[in-house]
């Protein structure tokens, strides 16, 4: 469970970060629709282009500029943090098991580049 929550809690796992890419803002909506008209199907109905120029940034619909190099120094942080934290979660089991412990940490793949760009 503690690993499912660094993982994929919004409010306080990693993806919920400030500095990563906000999944919800995207150009195929953001823009004035006659300048994104020329990209969009024939229907000209908006779709999500995966073109996101924002971060997270907090709950408002007032954004901070989404910057990649930042995002992926960030990531590389809490691969880490996450790391040292699954050594000290099998430390702290080994003490009460008569076997060396595994953590298992099953994710729903959509989590992974798709709600958290960066993950």
């Amino acid at each position: 469970m503690e690993s499912s929550k660094q993982v994929w809690s919004a409010s306080e796992g990693y993806p919920g970060d400030p500095v990563y890419r906000e999944f919800y803002r995207d150009i195929g909506y953001d823009l004035e629709y006659d300048y994104i008209r020329p990209f969009l199907h024939d229907d000209g109905i908006r779709v999500n282009t995966g073109i996101k120029y924002y971060r997270i940034t907090g709950a408002t619909s007032n954004k901070e500029p989404y910057v990649p190099w930042t995002a992926l120094e960030k990531a590389a942080v809490h691969a880490g943090n996450f790391m040292f934290n699954r050594e000290q979660q099998v430390g702290y089991l080994a003490e009460f098991l008569d076997r060396k412990p595994i953590v298992v940490s099953p994710y729903d793949a959509e989590l992974f580049g798709h709600w958290w760009f960066e993950g």
